[in-house]
């Protein structure tokens, strides 16, 4: 068989006498006949008989991921079908090659679509929840701008919110259908973000008129990233310092319309677009001011704190109670690390199972697949078993969260002071749990973008290949949500206090520390790596030592 090389020079000979007449596109038309299709085995074939190679079951592998049932596996997949055969909601390549407008526009329209889904699902929002998880692989702005409303914005309200408060402004008002009401969530100031509790904007409470006045004393205290703040929304959960006959009860939330029935700001409210950003740019970020802005008292989300008619304030008997509710956002966190990580790192691995590169030796055969390179697989493999790790992960902070949080609402509900303080030591755990996992799987999903785009060569820093957009768009949840830095610290913190109490604080998620003070050594020899429950007892073990040797 004659060499492509030589196939080539031999259909090419006759260019010479091309008359130079011939235009660009002619020309290209007539070489097009010389190029020839891959030699056997074309990548995607390659693709296919790796599959072949599986040596599992993949079905229950995949019901593994999505949570242990088939039924969350075949959800997974339905949802995961309606949104790819959406053409409003699928994604090409023109995405990536859109303006700062134009993302902001389609993103937009993509929520309206969205609604109509909520509409859809309804009344199990479960669902939705789940077809919300998959859309911020596809198109992680439009999961963040819409998860703003639905998630920040509605959850404030529950957590921070009797039942009357959330069904007024979730149902009354339409806020869960997206009809009327569309809210944004301002905590974060120009001058603090971390730290809740250095938060400046003020309420204070007016006995005679019975509202309370918001005001931005001073452009620190300007509301700052505020997500769909520039131009989709007209109320926002604004979290501010609650003033009661001049004292300071410290950060309470309130209920704050900003733009009228005809989107025109309301009087007081000063907003501002902040620009471009790194990242996800179909999220309209802007700034709020707010002008002796007066709200009804009753626009404060008293399930914790309440205020009555002459301003006296009822605080809640564990103040902690109240910090329950901002810790949706690193929850879900751990579930778009784990899902952008998966697209990403099935991206790298095809790549590298359809790419061919060097052969073993001059003359033989065909090129290496880059797979079978054992650097290659030592670059990605890790992260494919990270990738497992933090859906494991996912599935279990989720279980917690709501378990906690169903706890603590029947505690207040029933006024069950006991229940209360179980649920606040749940609270507790959940803080450092959510902390350490936030810091460590978004990080982690970070690094493992830019290894997955530099294990592809060229191509991966193609625009198109996902990976630039992928980790502009991700970069930001190293930040907000709280810094990884002072999560992680806030993590190692809780574990020393529970090493040093002892036996009695290895409750919960902590109940592994009880394993770790095991005498000698856990793995004996190489067998002991097949050991699962020894290979955990040694983790457990290495945590200990490292909080003991510092």
């Amino acid at each position: 068989m004659e060499s492509i090389e030589s196939y080539l020079v031999d259909k090419t000979s006759h260019f010479d006498s091309i008359p130079k007449q011939y235009s660009f596109e002619q020309l290209q038309k007539m070489t097009s006949t010389v190029i020839l299709p891959y030699e056997e085995p074309a990548p995607s074939d390659l693709i296919w008989y790796e599959r072949l190679q599986t040596k599992f079951d993949i079905n229950k592998m995949h019901q593994f991921l999505e949570g242990g049932s088939l039924h969350e596996s075949l959800e997974t997949l339905k949802l995961m079908q309606q949104i790819e055969r959406d053409p409003l909601l699928t994604t090409n390549s023109s995405y990536y090659e859109y303006g700062m407008k134009s993302h902001r526009e389609i993103t937009a329209a993509k929520i309206a679509r969205l609604a109509q889904y909520i509409e859809q699902d309804a009344p199990d929002f479960q669902t939705f929840q789940n077809r919300l998880n998959l859309i911020a692989i596809v198109d992680p702005q439009l999961g963040t701008r819409i998860g703003v409303h639905l998630g920040l914005f509605l959850s404030a309200i529950k957590g921070n919110g009797t039942k009357e408060q959330f069904n007024y402004w979730a149902i009354e008002r339409g806020a869960y259908k997206i009809k009327d009401i569309y809210g944004c969530f301002a905590m974060t100031e120009l001058a603090h973000g971390s730290n809740v509790a250095g938060l400046e904007t003020t309420a204070t409470y007016n006995i005679e008129k019975k509202t309370f006045t918001i005001t931005t004393p001073h452009i620190g205290a300007t509301k700052w990233w505020i997500g769909g703040a520039a131009h989709s929304s007209n109320h926002t959960v604004c979290y501010a310092r609650l003033i009661s006959k001049g004292h300071d009860y410290g950060v309470k939330t309130f209920v704050v319309p900003l733009r009228d029935a005809n989107h025109d700001l309301l009087p007081g409210i000063a907003i501002g677009d902040i620009g471009a950003k790194m990242g996800r740019h179909g999220i309209d970020n802007g700034w709020i001011q707010f002008s002796n802005v007066e709200i009804p008292r009753e626009y404060m989300l008293s399930k914790f704190t309440s205020i009555d008619d002459d301003g006296e304030v009822v605080d809640p008997p564990l103040a902690q109670l109240a910090y329950g509710a901002l810790l949706g956002g690193r929850v879900t966190m751990v579930t778009d690390s784990w899902r952008t990580s998966e697209r990403f790192i099935t991206i790298a691995l095809r790549y590298a199972v359809g790419r061919r590169q060097f052969q073993k030796k001059k003359g033989d055969g065909a090129e290496n697949q880059l797979i079978n390179y054992n650097l290659h697989q030592r670059r990605l493999i890790p992260y494919l078993a990270w990738t497992y790790a933090m859906s494991v992960a996912s599935h279990e902070i989720q279980r917690v969260y709501k378990e906690t949080l169903d706890n603590l609402d029947e505690g207040v509900d029933t006024q069950d002071f006991e229940k209360l303080k179980s649920g606040i030591d749940q609270l507790k755990n959940l803080f450092g749990d959510s902390a350490s996992l936030k810091s460590t799987c978004t990080w982690t999903c970070l690094s493992l973008i830019e290894e997955c785009r530099q294990s592809c060569g060229g191509h991966g820093y193609s625009a198109y290949a996902g990976f630039a957009k992928g980790f502009e768009d991700h970069a930001v949840q190293c930040t907000w949500e709280g810094d990884n830095n002072v999560l992680a610290q806030n993590s190692g913190r809780i574990t020393i206090q529970k090493i040093k109490a002892g036996p009695k604080a290895f409750k919960g998620s902590y109940g592994f520390l009880a394993g770790a003070f095991k005498d000698g050594e856990v793995l004996q020899n190489e067998k002991s790596l097949n050991d699962l429950q020894q290979l955990l007892t040694a983790f457990n073990s290495v945590i200990l030592r490292i909080v003991v040797r510092h």
